[in-house]
């Protein structure tokens, strides 16, 4: 009976690499300097601007089924929305996140019975200074109380709170109900919106209850041209530029942007807030609903959100994989090779039965999917499935399943000493299982080699093509198969090819070669002398090979 002890080695990390980053601790206390009332997100890429995977914007679409929504009235006006209705004030006051529908619905007609005092008609035979004088007044007269840094859409309606982000989407509300061409513009940090009649352009500050319109006339091009070379921010030169406008927007670059934007702005605020307050499914929540109004927006903070949700090893949960899948396509390519470490994790977690091998197979696609733009970063997470499953089929007995993994890696690395240990078990629960017949072991033992040379790197592999060589040698001897004995023996050499084992059985070895040397002597004394040298070789101190060797010198 063969009995051969196997490893069961598995060399993948035993910790999440991600915990071990450093970034993500610092980065979760320091949301407050976030939030922001316009878009003064970007601050955080002067903060953090040495961990810039965390600042990556995709091109993703959310899928409308993905999200989850905290009341009917804020669903209610997604599915329309979903629908085609595009009523962005209702997407606003629902972005808080705890409005009722009746709530809602009050507000939604407080501002109905706002525009309805403007009286529209009459409104349209002013001026544009007076249009616009009396849609400021009218806006903040009624609704807006007092600026405040952070706030929510609908305190607008509950204490008159607003920031820039609320107050302008009150205002580009009313004039596109007023039919009067404006934009909603954003700037690094800072929404406002500019009203248009004819040739003329009127700027709409919000968060300037006193002087919050004005007319963008030559007069104040002009100064704010001279306030621009006062302060050296351009040049003469460049005043002349044909290429003027451009500079000019390099210095404060500005983006007309839509009602969709608006609104995902202040999701993504109230994601920030969530994050604040360690809040982090309901912070992804939020981010994925400013995701699903903006597709394409650049939102500071995305990997921090998703990242500090993945972090906290939810892997149990079923919407894990969908996270990680979203964080892991708003990276750049190169920036998700490190990530490959945390597949080697999961790797090892479905090894060890945490989790289960559909949730594995879907860490799998997702991986495969992200890294496919690399080769090597793709033939490594190829190898690292194959390897885990081997190893799972190893510990449930599964010999056949394990074997042809087991090939399929030395195939793609037949050096890679994991790979070479692999096999050897794999061969060593074939052996166990008896899938590998005992009358055909050897011969399976040599297609193997002949397969796979490389294996001979590792002395296992060497310490079992020893073992189970002479195992057959010393059972042809004590079947009186000495011509067999000696093709055994012979095999033997022609495999390892001058290299010994790391270990052997030292009794087993004097008794083959000491029988074949026997029979070999009936052909020659020299013949049994070199069978004597051949297994001092692995038995350099047996005292029967050498009082053997003494003998036959002397005869």
């Amino acid at each position: 009976m063969i009995t051969i002890d196997w490893e069961a080695d598995f060399p993948l990390p035993s910790t999440h690499p991600l915990l071990n980053l450093p970034f993500l601790p610092s980065l979760v206390a320091l949301p407050s300097n976030l939030i922001n009332s316009g878009m003064r997100f970007r601050l955080i890429l002067l903060l953090l601007s040495s961990f810039p995977s965390l600042f990556l914007f995709g091109q993703r679409e959310i899928d409308f089924e993905i999200l989850e929504f905290n009341n009917d009235f804020e669903k209610a006006n997604f599915q329309a929305l979903n629908a085609g209705d595009t009523n962005y004030l209702a997407i606003l006051i629902a972005s808080s996140g705890r409005i009722s529908q009746e709530d809602g619905q009050n507000y939604l007609m407080a501002v109905e019975e706002l525009y309805q005092s403007l009286d529209s008609a009459k409104l349209k035979r002013k001026s544009m200074k007076r249009i616009v004088k009396t849609v400021f007044n009218a806006v903040h007269n009624n609704l807006l109380i007092k600026y405040e840094f952070e706030n929510q859409f609908c305190e607008i309606f509950e204490t008159g709170y607003y920031n820039c982000v609320s107050a302008s989407a009150m205002y580009a509300y009313m004039f596109d109900r007023l039919g009067i061409h404006h934009q909603i513009m954003e700037t690094p940090n800072h929404v406002y919106v500019v009203a248009y009649y004819d040739d003329e352009s009127w700027v709409v500050e919000s968060t300037d209850p006193q002087q919050g319109y004005f007319e963008v006339d030559e007069g104040y091009y002009s100064s704010y041209i001279d306030y621009l070379l006062e302060q050296k921010l351009i040049s003469i030169e460049q005043v002349s530029s044909p290429n003027f406008d451009s500079i000019l927007n390099s210095i404060n670059p500005t983006e007309h942007i839509s009602m969709a934007r608006l609104s995902s702005i202040q999701y993504h605020n109230q994601a920030l807030y969530d994050l604040d307050k360690d809040r982090p499914w309901s912070a992804v929540q939020n981010l994925l609903k400013a995701l699903y109004l903006k597709p394409n927006g650049d939102f500071a903070g995305t990997q921090v959100i998703l990242g500090n949700w993945l972090n906290k090893n939810m892997l149990q949960d079923p919407k894990f994989n969908l996270i990680l899948d979203l964080s892991m396509s708003f990276m750049e390519e190169e920036e998700r090779l490190p990530y490959i470490q945390s597949f080697e994790y999961y790797s090892k977690l479905f090894t060890e039965g945490h989790i289960d091998e559909s949730k594995y197979e879907n860490f799998y696609k997702t991986f495969k999917k992200h890294l496919a733009f690399k080769d090597s970063a793709l033939q490594k997470v190829d190898e690292t499935y194959i390897y885990a499953h081997n190893y799972f089929h190893y510990q449930n007995g599964a010999a056949s399943k394990c074997y042809h993994g087991s090939k399929d890696l030395m195939k793609l690395n037949p050096h890679k000493t994991a790979y070479q240990s692999m096999m050897v078990n794999a061969i060593g629960l074939n052996i166990q299982t008896k899938l590998w017949a005992e009358e055909n072991i050897v011969d399976s033992l040599e297609t193997v080699h002949n397969s796979f040379p490389e294996l001979l790197e590792l002395g296992r592999w060497r310490n079992l093509v020893v073992q189970l060589y002479i195992y057959e040698a010393v059972k042809a001897v004590n079947e009186k198969r000495l011509r067999s004995a000696e093709g055994h023996l012979n095999s033997l050499e022609n495999i390892l090819q001058g290299q010994l084992p790391e270990t052997i059985d030292e009794d087993a070895v004097a008794l083959a070669y000491s029988k074949v040397a026997h029979y070999a002597y009936r052909r020659s004394t020299q013949d049994a002398l070199d069978w004597i040298e051949q297994g001092l070789r692995y038995s350099p101190k047996s005292t029967l090979l050498l009082g053997l060797k003494d003998f036959y010198k002397n005869r």
